[in-house]
């Protein structure tokens, strides 16, 4: 096992275990890699006759919403990064 950081100023701190965060800095690199590949997944043309509307924007939410995802699973990294150096 590596060794354990403590991370914090003042008051509150905490201890991290490096290799267990970057264990999850892993899963959250393959969950981005993951999630932009669906974007491709995204069908061009909705064909669902009185319901084409309702489909075009629950299929546009849901894109948002992953590319949304992914920004904040970058920013999840950014954080691990900079909550490790020393």
């Amino acid at each position: 096992m590596g060794r354990d950081r403590s991370i914090g100023r003042g008051a509150v701190s905490f201890y991290v275990n490096p290799e267990a965060l970057e264990s999850l800095s892993q899963l959250r690199a393959e969950a981005a890699i993951v999630l932009e590949g669906v974007g491709s997944l995204a069908p061009v043309a909705i064909e669902g006759g009185d319901a084409t509307a309702a489909l075009t924007g629950i299929f546009g939410r849901l894109a948002e919403n992953a590319g949304n995802l992914v920004s904040e699973l970058d920013r999840a990294g950014t954080a691990r990064r900079d909550a490790m150096e020393p």
